[in-house]
């Protein structure tokens, strides 16, 4: 990343929208190859509500613990041009130490190992995360990091929609669009140093991946009507944020302990369960075939057990080879991975 920033830092400017303008045409062929003609009318047209709200289709995904999650996603146009600007600002913004999420060279396993072997680790989740920030929280936080206020303002409306159908209601960030990530992190770059201080002040080891802050110590200060607890959330409230008290989890050591996902006792590890499912999906596959989504997505969580227990790691290697076994199995297998 560093490299990309010496190389491009000389594009990017935030002075002016105009500016701004010329830093994305720059950009747009970086982030999309056959991109088409842009101008900066074709930027500056998106300044425009009902042309942002035109430019998105909405739709549903399913929650792992149910409901459904509503995803705003820009058409192509638009999207080339949020991607662009998501490269302008990732070049512009320094992500801070204890953010792991939507930064390049960190992930959920490089957080969730600042946590290992600790007495107590502490999750708490930000309620309504994207829907909660909103234009006038990007503008401000982009201001705080040096950008004039016509660019910010600018910024704030290219990246935001309305929150709802209800007249009054605020332009937000839409869980769907390129430029939601990095602007969250802009947004709460001031939220995370206010708990890094409380955490550092506590003895408490802080780290942030979207809307999942954790904690970890070798004592617990997280008990309901400690001070930590409500000095916490006062920080989280005054920032515009709120903590989602269902998703609120206290783990002492000798219990499972786990972080984004990854269990964090000893070390940063996959808890045994998930593996188990996942040799019974490859049996299930062997058995009954399988589509080429199947094969990746089993692939994909092959490559998640390196990630977290090392690209050696003896299960991932024996899983691995079951998984393409299943090649070999029957005419249907064959058929459908004739490709790889």
């Amino acid at each position: 990343m560093e490299e990309l920033r010496a190389r491009w830092e000389l594009f990017v400017r935030m002075d002016s929208p105009e500016g701004l303008c010329w830093t994305l045409l720059q950009l747009i062929p970086a982030v999309q190859a056959n991109a088409g003609s842009f101008d900066e009318e074709a930027i500056l047209k998106y300044r425009k509500r009902t042309n942002r709200v035109r430019a998105y289709h909405v739709f549903e995904i399913p929650k792992k613990r149910g409901g459904f999650r509503a995803i705003q996603a820009p058409d192509r146009e638009l999207k080339t041009i949020l991607r662009a600007l998501n490269l302008a600002l990732l070049l512009y913004f320094e992500v801070p130490a204890p953010v792991h999420g939507f930064s390049p060279g960190r992930s959920v396993v490089s957080g969730a190992r600042q946590h290992v072997g600790k007495n107590y680790v502490f999750n708490i989740d930000l309620k309504d995360f994207f829907p909660s920030i909103t234009s006038r929280m990007v503008t401000e936080s982009l201001r705080r990091i040096g950008i004039p206020f016509q660019t910010a303002r600018f910024v704030a409306d290219l990246c935001t929609i309305p929150g709802g159908r209800s007249r009054g209601l605020p332009d937000v960030l839409p869980q769907g669009a390129p430029t939601s990530p990095v602007l969250s992190n802009i947004v709460c770059a001031r939220l995370d140093e206010r708990i890094s201080g409380l955490a550092s002040s506590f003895g408490v080891t802080y780290t942030r991946y979207a809307d999942d802050l954790s904690f970890s110590s070798q004592y617990n200060v997280y008990k309901e009507g400690e001070i930590f607890r409500e000095l916490l959330k006062k920080i989280i409230e005054e920032e515009g944020f709120t903590m989602n008290d269902a998703k609120t989890h206290l783990m002492k050591k000798g219990a499972r302990q786990e972080v984004t996902g990854v269990v964090v006792n000893e070390k940063a590890n996959i808890p045994r369960r998930w593996i188990k499912n996942l040799r019974a999906e490859i049996h299930r596959m062997r058995k009954d075939g399988c589509t080429k989504e199947d094969w990746r997505c089993v692939q994909g969580k092959i490559h998640w057990i390196r990630q977290v227990r090392g690209y050696g790691d003896p299960k991932a290697m024996v899983l691995e080879k079951k998984l393409w076994q299943t090649r070999h199995h029957d005419r249907k297998e064959r058929d459908i991975l004739s490709d790889y």
